[in-house]
Parts: structure tokens; C-alpha cells; sequence
């Protein structure tokens, strides 16, 4: 397993690869809601493409399924740094809490924790660029 690290809004935060148990369990969950969508981008993003992507998306975008991933993605090995006495800390985040007030960092992390753990399957299916697209956008 592997540990990546990223700042985003300031803060470092720290990504150790899945177990395959778990990375299976999101990987259903991903195709599930994601699915549709990325279909719609396989011959590639250009407009007409990424409309009709957005219009799969949101027809499968139910709050349940989206609150089961994000928990799912969160459950373990991700941590943020914190700073005690001049020492860095990794801390395990407190989902619920950690994020009010801060929805936009809360999506750049989910999007870096998928990237840590499903780039080989991005890159597979031709959509890591795709990915990478959408995470540049959250973070301008």
C-alpha cells in the first residue's frame, strides 16, 4: 500500500491506498453513480459530449448513493496534518465535522482519494484526463 500526500485550501492531506476489499466495494459504488456518464465521454469532451455526461449524471445523482460513496472513500486512511508543538501530525478526519463550511475542499479531496486509488482504472478506460479536467476546475 502506498501513502500520497496533496495540499488543498492550505492543509496537507494524506491518502494510503485502499485494501482490495475495499477498493472493490467503492469501485461498484463508482460505477454505479459514475458509470452512465463517463460513457458519454468515451469518444471524448467536447461540448455536446460533456452536456449529455452531465445530464446521465444528474439523473443517477441520488443523495443516498452519493452519501455511501463519500463515506465509503472516507472510512479510513485519510488524514490531514496537523501541526502540535512545532510537530507534524497525521490526523484522522472527523468527516462530518471536519467538512461544515468547507464543501469545495471536501470534493478536491474525494476526487485526490480516487485518484490515489483508481488511477490504473482511469487511465484503463481513457479517463484520467477527464478526471484530472474536473479536479483542476474544483481547485480554480
Amino acid at each position: 500500500m502506498k501513502q500520497e500526500s496533496k495540499t488543498i485550501g492550505g492543509t496537507i492531506y494524506k491518502v494510503t491506498t485502499m485494501d482490495a476489499l475495499s477498493a472493490l466495494s467503492v469501485q461498484a459504488k463508482l460505477i454505479k453513480l459514475l458509470g452512465a456518464s463517463f460513457g458519454e465521454l468515451s469518444g471524448g469532451a467536447d461540448k455536446e459530449s460533456i452536456k449529455s455526461a452531465i445530464a446521465k449524471l444528474t439523473e443517477n445523482f441520488d443523495d443516498e448513493k452519493v452519501v455511501s460513496l463519500v463515506v465509503k472513500l472516507f472510512e479510513k486512511n485519510v488524514f490531514y496534518v496537523q501541526t502540535a508543538n512545532g510537530t507534524a501530525i497525521d490526523t484522522p478526519i472527523d468527516f462530518s465535522s471536519y467538512f461544515a463550511g468547507k464543501t469545495t475542499e471536501m470534493w478536491e479531496v474525494v476526487m485526490f482519494i480516487i485518484e490515489v486509488n483508481f488511477s490504473d482504472v482511469l487511465k484503463k478506460f481513457g479517463l484520467s484526463s477527464i478526471f484530472q479536467e474536473a479536479s483542476q476546475s474544483l481547485e480554480s
